[in-house]
């Protein structure tokens, strides 16, 4: 097959997003079974055509992911009038291909959800006040003389003018990395269940997660992602004095970059700092990593804590896991269909402080359960998201796109 991924997010340019990781690491899977694969994604500092990891490579420099949906087009449109791609597979997030498909009509194009912004909204303002709630209501129906409901809706009432999903409704096929999050897009979206399929996300650990000894005992809890509501961070904060109380030797280190708290005009580390300011010899911000450092954090921690309020799949899980530390991970969304509970992680309510705690002490307390669910957690990473089982599943979809394509 010929092959191409449209992505504004790419490494090494612009990789802070699991976007980029996913978008890599299938590209490379693709083209180690044989197919023709180019990768079609942004830039801000060049435009270049490049062969990276084995993959080939157009990177438009962009201001935005507005700017590259736009820009994009062109590019890919001259290598397919002598490419001939197959197909293409696009994000759902910020419409990456919705210009492609709307241009060139005579491709199948495969969406991949990854996380709405709508979704990503709503989570958000999870801890919205009723009464900010009630005043946006108010105010959109004083201009508008509708009621939005959006922040209560059971669906979307607005998709028609949502890029998100409007290149989802155009695809040929679409795919989703976990049941959860497929069955959000049936609900929410009002998608066919019918025209979702759902192919984990891909993981291929890097060889130094693999090194690291199944051995702990440094007193010490790890968070990998970024400082805001989305990921559960303020019922984590609740959680960790509960913890150093009985546990006044654990530290717990955040590998995040800082972002928005619940509150307005405070980001979620000063929440967190003013909040935990009793224990702060206790806790330890180290901001960003690049991906080939975060091993080795994961080598001087214990077990990892990830209490999001919903994820469509969970990068980080695997990550945890690949290194042989048992995490604990949020039971609402795609989390939940990595671990294997009790064996290879543990999953806690992440809107219950009491829970969470609980659920960090138990593993505290218990060095012997934490190192064999490490041990088990890296061999089941390594059986269920290979590139073996994940390349046929992705091959089987794409051939049956195609197919789709031709008999229309």
């Amino acid at each position: 097959m010929r092959i191409a991924y449209i992505s504004y997010e790419y490494p090494p340019d612009i990789s802070a997003g699991g976007i980029a990781t996913y978008t890599f690491q299938v590209a490379k899977m693709m083209t180690e079974r044989g197919h023709d694969v180019e990768v079609f994604c942004g830039s801000y500092e060049r435009t270049i055509c490049e062969v990276y990891e084995n993959v080939l490579t157009h990177r438009i420099k962009i201001t935005d992911a507005y700017d590259f949906r736009k820009k994009i087009v062109e590019k890919f449109k001259q290598r397919h009038e002598y490419i001939k791609f197959d197909l293409f597979e696009s994000p759902e997030i910020n419409g990456n291909g919705y210009e492609i498909k709307n241009t060139i009509r005579d491709i199948p194009m495969v969406v991949k959800i990854h996380m709405p912004a709508v979704l990503q909204i709503r989570l958000f303002n999870y801890y919205t006040p009723l009464h900010n709630k009630l005043r946006f209501t108010i105010s959109s129906y004083i201009k508008k003389k509708k009621i939005d409901l959006g922040l209560w809706s059971k669906h979307d009432k607005n998709q028609k003018n949502d890029i998100d999903y409007l290149i989802t409704d155009e695809a040929q096929l679409i795919t989703a990395p976990s049941q959860a999050m497929k069955n959000w897009a049936v609900n929410f979206w009002r998608i066919p269940e019918n025209r979702i399929s759902v192919i984990p996300n891909l993981y291929i650990p890097n060889t130094n997660y693999l090194k690291i000894s199944v051995e702990t005992g440094f007193n010490r809890v790890l968070f990998i992602g970024k400082l805001n509501v989305h990921k559960g961070l303020v019922k984590l904060t609740e959680a960790i004095p509960k913890v150093l109380r009985k546990h006044p030797e654990i530290k717990f280190s955040f590998i995040a970059s800082d972002g928005p708290s619940h509150i307005k005009g405070i980001t979620m580390k000063n929440y967190m700092l003013k909040k935990l300011e009793r224990f702060n010899d206790n806790i330890e911000f180290i901001g960003s990593v690049p991906l080939n450092e975060i091993s080795e954090h994961l080598s001087v921690s214990d077990f990892c804590v990830f209490p999001s309020l919903w994820e469509c799949f969970g990068l980080v899980v695997c990550e945890s896991m690949a290194a042989a530390r048992s995490p604990i991970v949020s039971n609402n969304g795609g989390m939940l269909e990595i671990i294997e509970e009790g064996k290879t992680g543990i999953s806690i309510n992440p809107q219950n402080s009491n829970d969470i705690a609980k659920k960090i002490i138990y593993l505290i307390e218990n060095k012997e359960i934490r190192e064999k669910m490490g041990f088990n957690a890296r061999k089941s990473i390594l059986e269920k998201f290979n590139a073996e089982k994940i390349g046929k599943l992705t091959e089987e979809i794409y051939l049956s796109a195609i197919s789709a394509k031709k008999t229309n």
